[in-house]
């Protein structure tokens, strides 16, 4: 399938394929711990269909929409707490910590799927993580930072030098040097990164501003102040937290006063006297100093439900929380899709928890994450294939022998591919398609529009849309199956030699060497240039051509310069979504547009065939193993656990009435870290 638009993208696709501008936004915490394939491409999303009654959702572009943390967990100053489950904290000292060694990850949730050593396996320690919606941070024993994920606005670039705290949000990162001084690095839409002078001792970012406690207790915010977030109250405060657009901190005297945009009662503190506080997309926590958790704000999947007991830390993320009990033990509440609610077992002294993922500082000072995160996407699978298919949630490929083998996501069985030599597939969101070694088409994943019913016959030629697919039969005709709400099964009659499906359109070459497109034509990406092609990708809101002097042609969306392809000459084309990639006549990859998630930070070597997508690339070198790229693999020491994915969750209480379609909302969630 070809690719869908990530955040600036920085966006999210939809559930089902779509990705969505107008999703509510993500959240980010920090905390710090107390020391001791063919040619196939994959569908984007910027441009999803024409807004219409039966268009399921609408897609991001541009700067349409951008994906970003909407929450930040408390930041306290390090004379204050043992482990704030803040956005960022100061660092903090904790007398007595334990050395205990977490237990392991109990066998039945430890995930096949993950492989922690990949990653670099232990090897450094931390004194302080933040987990945002699509990257991370982590303060390192030395002092230096380790970031990790989402890049597009380069806000896993950490600086050099030595830190105490760090804060990630979605789109940029701050921090507390040495020498008490604040760094923030990343986007800067609204000046949230420009950080102000002075000397700090806690810092705390929320969606598009952030704010940091000076040395005289006093607050200063800045960024965004639409709703009066940035707008800090005076006072002497001793612990800060940013949420979405609204802030709360901890007065000296142990009161909570939270400033900003109300909606969902997320500034109504209940009185009483608190030891730390943390801000999540839409609710708060905090611990009170009898030890118990107090919440407030949204309650949409039961992430108010805070478990009695006597606690040390707590972290609000975005629908689900997590706190670290008296006895080091963590527990999480509320929205349990991707496992956010799987704490791993152990003895812990910190947590953050972000959009899709949390993490927590154990007592031996190692790390552990857990929930659903892009950048193993890009974790390919050892051996030698033929042919690879990149999407936005999973990923396969097609082995020397004809197996075919997936990994990524599975929430819908879309990896589960079946036995049997295959001479192609094609990834879709959350469905796949493959050619058997009979030519008959399989489908496997979700059927929500039919787009799993493979029609009967012979076949050469698959490909993957959002919500439907395409083929070419054995006679030259092409076939499509699926949703048609924007026209994307209206093929063309007549006899064609290649086809390429995006989310909402398709194209295919004639055999007379002419590109026929159909489908959604917002940005101009069924408009075929004429010509003669040899070959045709296409992508999310444009498609790209191999001429048959062997230049490149593209057309539709060119909101990052996608459709900007390079002078020379190519033998491979692949459309993502704001981005398109080819290879040269050298073997040698090159990509072009917006770099977002480092998707265009391509591998050396030479390739003989490629796929890209919103978060990911992968292409097959010439010795026939896989190669793919895009986000920032976690650092040394950082270890990862990713639980089998469950159905969604219901919503506990009536949610804001929604101005998305559910598709939408789910594929927000699905793509934030």
């Amino acid at each position: 399938m070809r690719g869908f638009p990530f955040g600036g993208v920085a966006k999210v696709l939809v559930a089902i394929a779509l990705v969505c501008s107008s999703c509510g936004g993500d959240t980010t915490t920090a905390i710090e711990a107390p020391p001791t394939t063919t040619e196939q491409v994959s569908t984007t999303t910027d441009d999803v269909p024409p807004t219409s009654d039966e268009v399921p959702t609408t897609t991001t572009t541009g700067e349409e929409s951008r994906l970003r943390e909407d929450q930040a967990p408390a930041s306290t100053p390090s004379e204050e707490t043992e482990a704030s489950g803040g956005v960022s904290q100061a660092p903090v000292e904790v007398a007595g910590a334990e050395t205990q060694t977490p237990g392991a990850m109990p066998a039945d949730e430890a995930p096949a799927t993950v492989a922690p050593e990949a990653h670099g396996g232990i090897e450094r320690t931390y004194k302080a993580v933040s987990a945002g919606g699509g990257h991370g941070c982590a303060v390192a024993a030395d002092g230096t930072i380790a970031c990790w994920g989402n890049n597009n606005f380069g806000q896993s670039d950490a600086p050099a030098g030595a830190y105490k705290a760090v804060a990630a949000d979605g789109l940029r990162s701050c921090a507390i040097a040495a020498d008490d001084t604040l760094t923030c690095w990343g986007d800067n839409e609204f000046g949230q990164s420009d950080a102000p002078a002075g000397a700090y001792k806690a810092v705390a970012t929320g969606l598009y501003h952030a704010c940091a406690i000076a040395f005289d207790d006093t607050i200063t915010c800045w960024g965004d102040d639409e709703f009066g977030q940035s707008n800090a109250p005076a006072g002497a405060y001793k612990a800060i937290t940013a949420g979405g657009r609204y802030s709360c901190a901890i007065a000296v005297a142990g009161a909570v006063a939270c400033w900003g945009q109300d909606v969902v009662g997320q500034l109504d503190a209940p009185s009483a006297t608190y030891t730390s506080v943390s801000s999540g997309a839409g609710h708060s926590c905090a611990v009170a100093t009898d030890e118990s958790i107090s919440c407030w704000g949204d309650n949409s999947y039961g992430e108010l439900d805070a478990p009695a007991g006597a606690y040390k830390a707590v972290s609000a993320g975005a629908g689900f929380s997590c706190g670290v009990a008296a006895d080091g033990t963590l527990t999480c509440w509320g929205d349990s899709t991707y496992g956010l609610t799987d704490a791993p077992a152990g003895a812990y002294k910190a947590v953050s928890s972000g959009v899709r993922h949390s993490c927590a500082i154990a007592t031996d000072d190692t790390v552990t994450c857990w929930g659903h995160s892009v950048f193993i996407l890009a974790d390919a699978p050892t051996g030698t294939y033929r042919s690879v298919s990149v999407g936005p949630l999973h990923s396969c490929a097609v082995e020397g022998a004809g197996s075919v083998v997936c990994w990524g996501d599975d929430e819908h069985g879309q990896r589960q591919a079946p036995v049997g030599a295959h001479s192609a597939v094609s990834v879709g969101v959350v469905h796949t398609c493959a050619i058997a070694g009979d030519s008959t088409i399989t489908c496997w994943g979700d059927n929500s529009y039919g787009e799993s019913d493979a029609p009967t016959g012979t076949y050469k030629e698959v490909s993957a849309g959002a919500l439907h697919n395409c083929a070419l039969a054995t006679d030259d005709s092409i076939v499509c199956w699926g949703d048609n709400r924007v026209g994307q099964l209206d093929a063309p009659a007549g006899a064609h030699r290649a086809i390429s499906v995006g989310t909402w359109h398709g194209c295919a070459l004639a055999t007379d060497g002419t590109i026929r497109c159909w489908g959604d034509n917002r940005f101009g990406q069924s408009d075929a240039p004429a010509g003669t092609y040899r070959a045709v990708s296409v992508g999310e809101g444009h498609s790209c051509a191999l001429v048959v002097d062997d230049s490149i042609v593209c057309w539709g969306n060119n909101a990052y310069g996608q459709s900007d392809p390079p002078a020379g000459v190519h033998k491979s084309i692949a459309a993502g979504s704001g981005h398109s990639c080819a290879i040269a006549a050298d073997g040698t990859i090159s990509c072009w547009g917006g770099d977002e998630l480092g998707i265009d930070d391509v591998p050396p070597g030479t390739f003989r065939t490629l796929s890209a997508d919103v978060f990911h690339s992968c292409a097959i070198s010439s010795d026939g193993t896989i190669a793919c790229w895009g986000p920032v693999p976690p650092p040394a020491g950082i270890v990862w656990v990713i639980v089998p994915l469950g159905p969604e969750p219901e919503p506990v209480s009536e949610p804001e009435p929604e101005t998305e379609p559910e598709l939408c909302v789910r594929a927000r969630a699905r793509n934030g870290a």
